[in-house]
């Protein structure tokens, strides 16, 4: 058994799926996204190299069996599911609590047909579906010994050992590695505020000083990356010039990671807290 439940962009839901509704309700496209993989030959030699891969959209359908007032129930329909507007796809079984974003391609209905039956395809952006639950883990107080100046090697850079005392464990329960959304409020001055996964040694941080009463924002979402500072007085501005060389986008591996936070002065000061969903590939 499972849950499909359609929600607008102004919040209205429909449950496709809820006892006694009158829509019956198959699907496609709900799975794992098919790779892209370039090759080419090896010469003379037999067999091709595998140049890149990588995962386009999803192509979800719907097949929508109407019942009861059909005509009155297909215009509901409608409502949700119009060509060229935006819908989220809430998905619930067993084991998945997951939903997706996309547009609605097509919506085809054979009103003469018995029973009616409606197709519906939703183009998403993105080849995975969500965890419908976001994660929100505060990590203040796992300030580590990351020491200044900073600057990472093409190599990779050992950052320290681990302690419990010194990372604060966040386990991603998904398939793929997902980004993240960082807030640090500082109490008071702070300079030089990175955040970093020790296992994977990437970093993500800021030149500059980020004043007292201030709020940095960084998202590592693929497709959503960004860093804003929004400061004492509301004030919210792009700050994506400030990211410090040589850091990256640190993502959250499958399995357990260890992050943490430094910066070269006021560390002490910052109140750090992360926001992420998992990532799957298909219910």
């Amino acid at each position: 058994m499972f849950t499909l439940t359609a929600e607008r962009t102004d919040g209205k839901r429909l449950t496709l799926t809820q006892y006694g509704s009158a829509y019956t309700v198959t699907y496609a496209g709900f799975g794992p996204v098919a790779a892209n993989v370039a090759t080419s030959p090896r010469g003379m030699s037999n067999g091709d190299k595998i140049n890149s891969t990588r995962r386009g959209k999803r192509n979800a359908m719907l097949y929508v069996t109407i019942e009861g007032n059909v005509e009155q129930n297909r215009i509901r329909l409608y409502d949700f599911f119009t060509p060229e507007h935006s819908v989220r796809l809430y998905y619930k079984n067993g084991t998945r609590n997951v939903y997706t974003e996309g547009t609605v391609e097509t919506h085809e209905c054979d009103q003469f047909s018995s029973p009616v039956v409606a197709q519906i395809s939703i183009i998403c952006p993105s080849p995975f579906w969500l965890g419908a639950q976001e994660i929100v883990k505060n990590i203040s107080g796992v300030v580590s010994m990351f020491s200044f100046p900073f600057s990472i090697a093409a190599s990779g850079m050992e950052m320290s050992s681990l302690t419990g005392e010194e990372y604060a464990l966040l386990r991603n329960e998904g398939d793929e590695p997902a980004g993240f959304v960082a807030t640090v409020y500082a109490r008071e001055n702070v300079i030089n505020p990175v955040i970093y996964n020790a296992l994977t040694n990437e970093a993500i941080g800021i030149t500059g000083t980020l004043e007292k009463g201030s709020t940095l924002t960084i998202s590592t979402n693929i497709g959503n990356k960004r860093i804003r500072i929004t400061d004492a007085a509301g004030a919210e501005r792009n700050a994506l010039n400030l990211k410090r060389k040589g850091t990256t986008w640190p993502q959250l591996a499958p399995g357990d990671n260890y992050i943490a936070y430094s910066a070269q002065e006021g560390a002490d000061s910052m109140m750090v807290t992360l926001h992420h969903n998992e990532l799957f590939v298909g219910v």
